[in-house]
């Protein structure tokens, strides 16, 4: 049971197979999910499916786990946006109906219908009814703006419609504003996407697999970030990558790839050494310049035939 963060008037109740939203004590037609209430605030309810996380509790993929649902009120102003493209009329309906129900959320509802339809002065009504002051000032500033297509665009993006923006700059031919409206909102897989498609140049390319891979890295998935460190040059936070996901392997060849003397076969020296490795990681300290380093990771380790070997870095260990 939860009531809405916004609302006295709205309660969501969690049974094992529905959902129950009350407002003002009469119930809406339930809704069957094996989901559990999360949050409940601007008439959206948020759930997750708790069977999924408990099968994967250290490493959920959480987006297929997340469901949300509109409170019917919401839904019957969604209604209306398709209508308010066509004619002015319904967007005096959607008006009238979020009026009567008396909540911010389908002010906002009715705003984004009006700034589809390209009513602008309805749009800002509506933003002003909702308390936005940022969809107040865009309202006015697509005023001044004479593309109905940059203002449709500008448009969706206020509304988080990024493939209906990204399609009405593709009209236009300016696949970079395109590029440029993906990077700004984090969408960095459509971005890498559409460099490799473009052929895009080099720096840019690494610049989105390196952000892709800090997406994959705070969900630890740790494969994938490797993948993509390893294919943007990011030795640093390849190495994390590895270390997180405990890939020695990938460990023992990014040391062999790294050039002699850099400062990462200090680090790379010192994980191998934690996992008993104590050739690998000798190689890694000897190849750093670090000889006294590799002769103790091999004292710890009980490995003194490799210890005496180590100071002879020349003839065992080539730093090369």
């Amino acid at each position: 049971m939860r009531w809405a963060a916004d609302s006295p008037q709205l309660l969501a109740v969690n049974e094992r197979d529905a959902l129950y939203i009350l407002r003002s004590g009469r119930p809406e037609e339930p809704v069957p999910t094996a989901a559990r209430l999360c949050a409940f605030s601007n008439l959206q309810i948020m759930m997750v499916r708790l069977d999924n996380v408990l099968a994967a509790p250290e490493a959920p993929d959480l987006a297929p786990l997340l469901l949300r649902h509109e409170a019917r009120s919401l839904r019957d102003a969604r209604g209306t946006k398709a209508d308010a493209i066509k004619a002015r009329t319904a967007l005096g309906d959607a008006a009238a109906h979020a009026s009567a129900n008396g909540h911010p959320r389908l002010w906002r509802a009715v705003a984004e219908a009006a700034l589809a339809a390209d009513e602008l002065e309805a749009a800002e009504r509506a933003f002003v009814r909702c308390s936005d002051y940022n969809g107040v000032q865009l309202a006015r500033q697509l005023a001044t703006v004479e593309s109905p297509i940059l203002r449709r665009a500008a448009a969706a993006i206020h509304c988080g419609r990024l493939d209906l923006a990204e399609a009405a700059y593709q009209r236009m031919g300016r696949a970079d504003l395109a590029l440029d409206m993906r990077a700004r909102h984090g969408d960095w897989l459509a971005v890498e996407r559409a460099l490799v498609a473009a052929g895009g140049d080099a720096a840019a390319l690494a610049a989105a697999r390196n952000h892709l891979g800090n997406h994959y890295a705070d969900r630890r998935q740790w494969a994938q970030a490797a993948a993509l460190y390893k294919a943007s040059g990011m030795h640093d936070r390849l190495a994390a990558a590895l270390f997180a996901g405990e890939d020695w392997p990938g460990l023992i060849r990014l040391s062999a790839a790294l050039p002699a003397g850099a400062p990462l076969l200090l680090r790379l020296g010192a994980w191998l050494q934690s996992a008993g490795l104590a050739h690998e990681a000798a190689t890694a300290f000897v190849r750093a310049g670090d000889v006294r380093r590799a002769v103790d990771a091999c004292v710890q380790l009980s490995d003194f035939g490799r210890a005496t070997a180590a100071n002879r870095p020349q003839a065992a260990y080539p730093a090369n």
